[in-house]
């Protein structure tokens, strides 16, 4: 995956499981969710109302999450 390619939030989880050691650690994607609408994660909400993230190193820092 390139630097610049947008994951859609619903493809997070499954990005971040290949990311971290604990797999069970892995937030929900209702949590990524309800942190992008609170403002805690850097999300971008296309035309169609649905968002986007361009980097998990935000989701990451966010729910406390080790890289492998």
């Amino acid at each position: 995956m390139s630097e610049l390619e947008m994951i859609p939030l619903t493809r997070v989880p499954r990005e971040l499981s290949k990311l971290v050691r604990d797999k069970a650690s892995v937030p929900t994607y209702r949590r990524i969710y309800n942190a992008v609408i609170d403002g805690a994660i850097p999300a971008v909400q296309l035309h169609n109302g649905r968002y986007q993230v361009r980097d998990l190193q935000p989701i990451l820092r966010h729910f406390g999450l080790k890289k492998v």
